[in-house]
């Protein structure tokens, strides 16, 4: 066999023979034989690694939302190289993604400055923002319809006769807390209402934990409580049971944001809001792989709809 016959019959989407591809793959099990990934990128001037860089591990949505993208770019034949970085500055982790040859890069949960969006433009580096988004005709983004979510989890507090209703934001120099913020405030606003008050979680347990204490020592406390994620709505239950000994949702009621596994579990039965993990990796890969395929593609930008998920933190 010839080495591009070889070459070929172990890279998808070129043409052999399906004799030529048959004797190349029985030789190669009879050797134990495996191509040589880093010495075929030399030549192809492309490794067949995304690159993803994320900065929170520890939220079970992020978690979750890395392994669907991770799972649906090996099914297409790519690796993923992974690297956390630091939340309010990025830049670094990226430039360590572009210095690895990625072919692309994916940012979960990560803003793209403006000038690592040029250095990926630079390069030739597909960029594509996950559970994010900047105003911006050069970077591709995905996010859940975090207005219409949070509009709908109003509305349910709403109806269900709610008067002082309260809201735990995550980090305010995110899309997704800021949206969830806006969507929140304007459906009450819309409905005659207006927001109870408003503490500052940091989307995270201990930032959660302490802005529940305080709201808890209002007089009089609040009698729903919307977090911006399920992290805070969870550490929220805790203190809300565990410290203050009060009933949920009888004396008050809680919502958090993502429907990440841990909500479902019998120790929180959380009512909360599905962004569809599956359906945002999903368009993620789908998105990077065509601008891979063509780096000239125009940005776009993408809502996945969000769903409201009942469980036993509300009333019925």
């Amino acid at each position: 066999m010839s080495r591009s016959a070889v070459s070929r019959a172990f890279t998808p989407g070129t043409y052999v023979s399906d004799d030529t591809r048959e004797k190349v793959l029985r030789a190669a099990a009879l050797l134990d034989y495996r191509p040589n990934v880093i010495a075929r990128s030399l030549t192809r001037q492309s490794t067949n690694i995304v690159g993803i860089a994320t900065t929170d591990l520890q939220n079970a949505f992020y978690a979750h939302l890395l392994e669907e993208i991770s799972r649906r770019l090996q099914k297409a034949g790519y690796a993923t190289l992974l690297i956390i970085t630091d939340r309010t500055d990025s830049d670094q982790g990226i430039a360590q993604l572009l210095s690895y040859q990625v072919d692309a890069v994916i940012l979960a949960a990560v803003m793209l400055s403006s000038k690592m969006a040029s250095l990926c433009q630079q390069w030739g580096k597909p960029a594509v923002l996950v559970d994010r988004y900047i105003e911006s005709d050069s970077i591709t983004s995905i996010s859940g319809n975090n207005l219409r979510g949070a509009a709908d989890v109003a509305g349910a507090l709403a109806a269900q006769g709610h008067k002082r209703i309260a809201f735990m934001s995550g980090y305010p120099d995110t899309s997704s807390s800021r949206d969830r913020e806006i969507g929140f405030r304007t459906e009450l606003g819309r409905l005659g209402m207006s927001l109870y008050t408003v503490e500052n979680g940091d989307y995270t347990h201990e930032g959660a934990a302490a802005a529940t204490r305080r709201m808890l020592k209002m007089k009089p406390r609040p009698d729903a409580l919307f977090c911006a994620n399920d992290l805070m709505a969870m550490a929220a239950l805790e203190v809300i049971r565990g410290e203050a000994g009060l009933r949920v949702p009888e004396d008050i009621s809680v919502i958090g944001y993502d429907n990440s596994a841990p909500s479902a579990g019998p120790a929180y039965r959380l009512s909360t809001v599905d962004q569809n993990v599956e359906g945002m990796a999903e368009m993620a890969v789908e998105q990077v792989l065509a601008r891979i395929a063509d780096p000239a593609r125009p940005a776009e930008h993408f809502f996945v709809p969000a769903s409201l998920v009942r469980r036993e933190t509300t009333r019925s």
